[in-house]
């Protein structure tokens, strides 16, 4: 599986990676790991009504070229995203 880090890319409403909701205040996408060929799971740092998110979601591409969110992925809080590397370097350590 490919990942591309895309650490200080800005999304605007415009990007056909973001979701054209109005509330949406920012997004910052960190990673994007290709599943297959039209699919693909985004990392990213969204802070949605004044709050800020760790999203993980799937996304799949539109008829149109666009990539598109599904209902398959998880928001956690940014606050959760050092447990979150923790319990991964730990699953790492534990593979190694």
């Amino acid at each position: 599986m490919e990942a591309r880090l895309l650490w200080e890319q800005e999304v605007a409403g415009s990007n056909p990676v973001a979701p054209t909701n109005t509330e949406m205040e920012q997004e910052k996408i960190i990673a994007e790991l290709e599943r297959s060929p039209g699919e693909k799971v985004i990392i990213r740092h969204r802070v949605y009504k004044g709050k800020a998110y760790l999203d993980i979601r799937q996304f799949f591409q539109g008829d149109e070229g666009q990539w598109l969110p599904t209902k398959k992925g998880v928001s956690l809080p940014w606050e959760q995203k050092d447990e979150l590397l923790r319990a991964l370097e730990s699953a790492q350590d534990e593979e190694d």
